[in-house]
């Protein structure tokens, strides 16, 4: 016996996911990391991408993650549960944004990643585009340009690949197959 809770046990109670996701999914990915998914540097030249786009953009990375993360518990489990997930993972997501001097509070991550999970859930793509576009390059002189383009759509692509492998990582403690 090791004294630590088993997989059931971290999956049936809300704060010890909250934990278990803030440890594997956040602290094992250095924020500093997220760098290598920004646009190449001719991109960010020709789009005139700024410091303070490119430091939103980490912090939107996994905040992204933890969003896909929320919606499979919201789908996959009852309100509840996904309520105090959510009260639970809004500190840990914001102490990790908050770790190298850039603030952000737990209303402000609360509200982005409910407004996130509202319009995955309603599976309405423009309004998660348009939330990413808004929340990352709001000031661009290049905004209108890069939504017509197709930018913020990468924003789904990123959330729901999170929510495919927390889905896998359920069905596996469930002993069921991956999707």
């Amino acid at each position: 016996m090791t004294g630590q809770p088993t997989e059931t046990e971290i999956f049936g109670s809300p704060p010890m996911l909250a934990a278990w996701v803030s440890r594997f999914v956040l602290e094992n990915k250095p924020l500093d990391d997220y760098y290598t998914y920004l646009p190449d540097e001719a991109s960010r030249k020709a789009f005139n991408i700024t410091f303070a786009q490119r430091e939103r953009f980490i912090r939107e990375m996994p905040l992204l993650r933890i969003v896909g993360i929320s919606l499979y518990i919201k789908r996959a489990f009852p309100d509840a549960f996904w309520l105090t997930f959510s009260r639970s993972i809004y500190p840990l997501l914001a102490n990790y944004l908050t770790s190298d001097a850039y603030g952000t509070t737990v209303a402000e991550v609360a509200e982005a990643v409910e407004d996130y999970v509202a319009a995955a859930e309603a599976r309405d793509e423009e309004k998660v585009a348009t939330l990413y576009m808004r929340r990352v390059y709001d000031d661009s002189d290049h905004y209108l340009k890069m939504k017509m383009g197709g930018i913020g759509f990468m924003a789904v692509g990123w959330l729901m690949d999170s929510y495919q492998i927390f889905e896998n990582a359920h069905r596996q403690i469930q002993g069921a197959p991956p999707k």
